[in-house]
């Protein structure tokens, strides 16, 4: 690089100063309108910000919204201390008991942290223990697309004999009236006959078939029950009545069975079997009358017994819910 010379050096110090002694910064601009140091200032002084105000209201459309800042998740050991601060009970709020039992126990084990205290508590007054099952009184039933045919054996042996028979007559008698039910298969049981259907029949359907085989060669129509379909079971016990009756002797079913046919409360109930009476244990002077009905798998014949209470002879007895039980059959 070029070294310059202390004679170029004065000269421009002398043209420098000239200048600054000229008065630069007073020159007009700007088609004289403003000097030449007003035009520099007005590059770095601040703008003017808009006014967002109209007839003195303030315009709120013309704001900008900047959203509030996300805030940090709280660090593990935090949470921890937050969960245990939740958690810390006193001995009366930690139980619903007796104050007085807690502190008893708290004087006797001082150094038992509160939950050993509690727990304790709990256990001597049983105060911690899950509550009882809810009782199952109704049981599923079978399915509904059968057809139910109550009758005497004699008739079911007739008809299990020509079931091929008495199933294509069916089928063209449910054509006849244009039904959609169509029968499968029959097979007989211990109260009858069951016929087998592709869906639920309905009651006109169930009337063409007890009419049909009422009408059959060979069959007592009066040893032939109305058809229904399947249901559900629901178990009642009754208590409230002694082993030993006015006459002096055990109370059998069939009293039981009698009373109940008399009484209003079971006048759209059906026993699904005959009643069970059982002592209610060996050195016991009381019975447990126990008996099933039909009902649907809601139980709704069954909660409109349950706590119920009616005359049998001169004792007052009261219906309670039960699961099922093996001395029904």
């Amino acid at each position: 690089m070029a070294k310059t010379s202390p004679k170029s050096l004065d000269s421009a110090l002398q043209h420098g100063t000239s200048i600054y002694n000229s008065g630069w910064d007073k020159l007009l601009v700007d088609d004289k309108s403003r000097t030449f140091r007003q035009c520099i200032a007005s590059q770095f002084n601040r703008k003017d910000i808009p006014s967002t105000k109209v007839n003195n209201k303030t315009n709120l459309a013309n704001i900008s919204r900047i959203p509030s800042p996300i805030p940090p998740r709280p660090s593990a050991s935090v949470l921890a201390k937050i969960k245990h601060h939740r958690n810390t009970r006193s001995f009366a709020q930690a139980t619903k008991g007796n104050a007085e039992d807690i502190l008893k126990i708290k004087e006797a084990f001082p150094k038992l942290s509160t939950k050993k205290i509690i727990e304790m508590h709990n256990i001597a007054h049983n105060t911690n223990q899950k509550s009882c099952l809810k009782l199952n009184m109704t049981t599923k039933g079978p399915s509904r697309k059968q057809i139910i045919i109550p009758m005497s054996q004699d008739n079911s042996n007739i008809i299990i004999t020509c079931a091929d028979k008495y199933i294509f007559n069916i089928n063209r008698l449910f054509k006849s009236i244009k039904s959609n039910v169509t029968a499968d298969f029959l097979r007989s049981d211990n109260r009858g006959i069951i016929v087998t259907t592709n869906q639920i029949a309905s009651s006109s359907d169930m009337s063409i078939i007890e009419k049909y085989i009422k009408e059959s060669n060979n069959i007592n129509p009066n040893n032939i029950l109305p058809p229904c379909l399947p249901q559900s079971k629901s178990y009642l016990k009754i208590l409230g009545i002694p082993y030993i009756t006015n006459n002096s002797t055990p109370i059998s079913h069939n009293q039981v069975e009698e009373a109940i046919k008399r009484i209003h409360l079971f006048n759209d109930i059906v026993l699904a079997s005959c009643s069970c009476v059982i002592k209610a244990s060996p050195k016991s002077d009381m019975v447990v009358i126990w008996i099933d009905i039909w009902d649907s798998q809601n139980s709704t014949k069954a909660k409109s017994l349950v706590n119920r209470c009616f005359n049998i002879g001169q004792h007052i007895v009261t219906i309670h819910s039960t699961n099922m039980n093996p001395g029904i059959l």
